[in-house]
């Protein structure tokens, strides 16, 4: 077992995580489900009219009564109110923005802009443009305002100095919406026309659409972006969705794509995303959402479902948003917000509700899988539970199994697939169990030969050079073979500075991190039988908590430290220098259970407040990104 599975044993006593893609059913990732944020979660308002994310990572919901900032777990308001105005032909809407400096501007009602300051945590009233309705800054950094007078201005980058660009005359009609494709053009959406403006020459374009048959599309475009292959998408109030290619002044509908089914032509489009996926999110007033997506040339209807509390939450949306995480957050103009993170969608879980009646899995403290898929769940009271996926049948292995079946506890602390296939089971009171592929278990204990000298095991752990170690309650460290018993065995006799090894982690060649009960963590060198302690010390640089439940190596050297009750460490084992995350930084609880990290870098960490998703800074002093996923009594798969 390497490093990463290792972090999987160690979990809370009431819930338990497992993360297997190779065992989750194909059809819960392609499903979309929504979580909610609404004023029962503490929002201010339900008309989530504007959305956006600032470079710290806090989500701003403009709302008809308040904007919102939100860290994750509470809400943050300021007064200011957003004008929240749609109809069959034309829409209204505050808005709330970031810009590429990631810093917040607004558009409230009086239709004034507004920057915050964060030092100071307060908006400041920005240009002397008035009535604006649009704000969008392109990749010079310049920012763009268009107004209810149907005009267009230009602001620069530090002076915020307007310069009216195009007239009301030249405009006739609203801007709807602002947008800049890959060659730096920018595209205003408004009443009856498109405009195709280059931002450095101020050149406009007046397009005009027209269908294959060349009528002229007479409608208010709502919204308009723009795929990897430079296609256009064009939302309107209430004619649907068209599409042109580049340089075309011809639209189509997307039933004209023979590969893909049609939408309805009467949509009232309030906005278009192309999220990070390349789908095509269509946001509509009265017919919820649509997801278009081009790879396997599939539209799916997303819309309310009266007993189904994982459906879109309302029909009518108003804004949507994609965060740095991918999750995608869409404001309806009455249930506040639902949220689809598809992360979490590739989780299934499994509750004492779906298990024979014999077998319980809410008290889960272990789990690992063996090599044919098996998972293998340690509970503590319970005995040891197996579950077989492929034919998703179980099994306990218990005190009162008969004969070779029968294991020293119920009480599992700890489990670990050696290279023979064969299941270690550390048990609190009962020693060391090794069940083999014929069901036929062994138990080490002090009278057992080979004999084992401690009664409860930590933690279970498979070093680079297949030797394996005991981290156990009063009887230190020990390397144990299950053919010849204890190799080496290091106590506080030994310099060890604690006889209880919570966790165990390997770092350079003949390097191991020990994580302890209540003396912070040990670096054991083998080559010069060395320990060296680092503890948490009041008002300099050092752990956060002494007492340690996980440990997680990453491939930068870096060590992470999951404490019970400081949070989490980053321990920069090279410049000697400890970094502590918290709530106070996102996360959902400051005891760490277990890391285990994925693919893309990022952490899971599980805690008694539900799995936070940590994304490592580039610099450790950096804030990281996150988010936290609810409190679960399941297995997830």
């Amino acid at each position: 077992m390497n490093l990463k599975k290792c972090a999987l044993l160690i979990a809370k006593a009431f819930f338990c995580i497992i993360y297997m893609y190779c065992i989750a059913p194909a059809s819960s990732q392609s499903q979309v489900s929504f979580r909610q944020l609404s004023i029962k979660e503490g929002l201010s308002q339900n008309s989530a009219i504007s959305i956006s994310q600032d470079s710290i990572g806090f989500l701003w919901i403009a709302t008809q009564d308040g904007l919102n900032k939100y860290d994750g777990r509470k809400f943050t308001i300021y007064p200011f109110n957003f004008v929240d105005i749609t109809k069959p032909d034309y829409s209204n809407l505050g808005k709330v923005y970031t810009d590429r400096k990631g810093d917040v501007w607004i558009i409230p009602s009086n239709n004034l802009l507004y920057k915050y300051n964060r030092v100071e945590d307060i908006f400041t009233s920005i240009s002397s443009v008035e009535n604006a309705n649009i704000l969008f800054q392109d990749t010079n950094l310049n920012y763009w305002v268009s107004t209810y007078d149907h005009e267009l201005y230009v602001l620069h980058h530090t002076t915020y100095e307007p310069k009216l660009v195009l007239s009301a005359k030249e405009i006739q009609g609203e801007i709807y919406h602002i947008s800049q494709n890959s060659n730096g053009k920018l595209f205003l959406t408004t009443t009856n026309k498109i405009i195709e403006l280059d931002p450095r020459s101020l050149k406009r374009t007046d397009i005009f659409p027209k269908t294959k048959y060349g009528e002229v599309v007479h409608e208010n475009f709502s919204a308009l972006v723009s795929d990897t292959s430079g296609r256009q998408w064009i939302g309107t109030y209430g004619n649907g969705l068209y599409f042109r290619d580049e340089n075309d002044k011809i639209v189509h509908r997307i039933s004209e794509l023979s590969v893909l089914d049609a939408l309805p032509n009467d949509l009232n489009i309030l906005a278009l995303h192309i999220d990070s996926q390349e789908r095509l999110w269509v946001a509509t007033y009265g017919s919820g959402l649509y997801k278009i997506n081009f790879k396997n040339l599939k539209i799916t209807h997303l819309s309310t479902e009266k007993h189904n509390p994982r459906a879109l939450h309302y029909k009518d949306i108003l804004s949507i948003y994609e965060d740095y995480t991918g999750t995608l957050w869409f404001g309806s103009d009455g249930a506040g917000l639902s949220y689809y993170d598809e992360y979490l969608e590739k989780f299934n879980s499994i509750t004492n509700l779906e298990t024979p009646e014999n077998i319980n899995i809410d008290v889960i403290r272990a789990i690992t899988v063996s090599k044919n898929g098996d998972v293998w769940l340690g509970t503590s009271g319970k005995g040891l539970t197996q579950y077989e996926p492929a034919t998703n049948s179980w099994r306990t292995f218990n005190t009162e199994s008969p004969g070779k079946q029968a294991i020293s506890s119920d009480r599992i602390m700890s489990l670990l697939i050696d290279s023979d296939d064969h299941l270690w089971v550390g048990t609190q009171g009962g020693g060391l169990n090794i069940l083999d592929q014929k069901g036929r278990i062994e138990k080490y204990s002090i009278t057992s030969t080979p004999k084992l000298s401690a009664h409860t095991l930590w933690c279970i752990f498979k070093d680079t050079d297949n030797m394996y170690w005991l981290g156990t309650r009063e009887n230190g460290l020990i390397q144990f073979d299950k053919k010849r018993g204890e190799l080496k065995k290091y106590t506080t006799s030994d310099s060890l500075p604690s006889n209880n090894i919570r966790v165990i982690a390997q770092g350079k060649v003949n390097q191991f991190w020990l994580g302890t009960e209540e003396d912070g963590i040990v670096l054991f060198d083998m080559d010069k039988h060395r320990f060296t302690s680092h503890k948490f010390q009041p008002n300099i640089n050092s752990l956060s908590n002494n007492k340690i439940k996980s440990l997680y190596y990453d491939t930068k050297g870096i060590l992470w430290v999951g404490t019970n009750g400081g949070g989490l460490n980053a321990f920069d084992i090279e410049k000697n220098v400890f970094y502590n995350y918290t709530v106070a930084n996102g996360l959902a609880n400051n005891v760490i259970y277990a890391i285990q990290p994925d693919k893309k870098g990022n952490l899971w960490l599980s805690s008694n407040r539900g799995i936070t998703k940590f994304t490592p800074p580039n610099k450790l002093e950096n804030p990281p990104r996150i988010i936290i996923t609810p409190f679960v009594r399941t297995i997830i798969l």
